[in-house]
């Protein structure tokens, strides 16, 4: 099973609780969201992590949390302004993918267990809630027919919002997609290119966005440990790096 994990993007919707630090490396309850997304998948999992902005903490924590585990690391040097994007982003890993893959934003935390086994075919993940279409990527089903929406200027609640989990079957056709496509929508451009009523939707109970303030207040107090009272996203370096910051910070940065 390969998993990839785009992390290169500012985090700016996070303002200053991305002053310091990835929000791959925000803290709920005793770690950080990068640990919570690699942890639920099996032991034997490959991962992709793609970083950018602050990657050197996510590269630094992820050797020393995950020695044994298969992660290739590819960094990226534009990460912010024109340019820039989930799109591009993916495309520095499109020469790793060799079969199919599961993509999984840096953002989404999910606690549902084994939601990854039986998916044999292209698969978007969805919360079966209300959705918002001005702030998430929605799938709408209407009379049988099924159509992929980006993020609408329109709000619509009885649509399903896209959790930023999805099993991408044809990695070729998507490397082809990703090469040529000029849009920026990332993984939704593979499935918006497909017909949306051959792929398969499967529904999370369990989802925690951390990509804005509001919904990464939410997945903290879910998250709340006796081990770790306050959430440590504190305006300042990780602890573990505070010492090695400045030393291991990359040019670019």
């Amino acid at each position: 099973m390969l998993v990839i994990i785009p992390t290169a993007g500012i985090g700016s919707r996070l303002d200053l609780h991305t002053k310091h630090l990835n929000k791959a490396m925000i803290q709920l309850g005793d770690v950080p969201v990068i640990s919570r997304i690699i942890n639920i998948y099996p032991k034997k999992t490959k991962f992709i992590v793609i970083t950018g902005y602050k990657g050197h903490h996510i590269e630094e924590y992820l050797k020393l949390t995950f020695p044994d585990k298969n992660i290739k690391i590819i960094r990226i040097k534009l990460y912010d302004g024109t340019g820039s994007g989930l799109s591009y982003t993916l495309s520095k890993a499109l020469r790793y993918i060799k079969e199919p893959f599961f993509f999984h934003a840096n953002d989404t935390i999910v606690t549902d267990k084994q939601f990854y086994l039986n998916i044999n075919r292209d698969t978007l993940f969805l919360e079966n809630k209300k959705s918002d279409t001005m702030k998430y990527a929605t799938v709408e089903f209407n009379k049988g027919e099924k159509k992929i929406h980006n993020k609408l200027n329109y709000l619509r609640k009885d649509f399903f919002n896209y959790v930023g989990i999805s099993f991408i079957k044809d990695f070729k056709k998507f490397k082809k997609i990703l090469k040529y496509n000029k849009n920026n929508e990332g993984e939704l451009s593979y499935f918006r290119a497909l017909d949306a009523n051959n792929i398969d939707y499967n529904f999370i109970s369990g989802w925690y966005d951390i990509g804005s303030k509001e919904t990464k207040s939410i997945a903290e107090k879910f998250f709340l440990s006796k081990k770790n009272i306050l959430p440590k996203y504190s305006y300042s370096e990780p602890e573990i790096f505070q010492k090695k910051a400045h030393k291991s910070e990359p040019k670019n940065e």
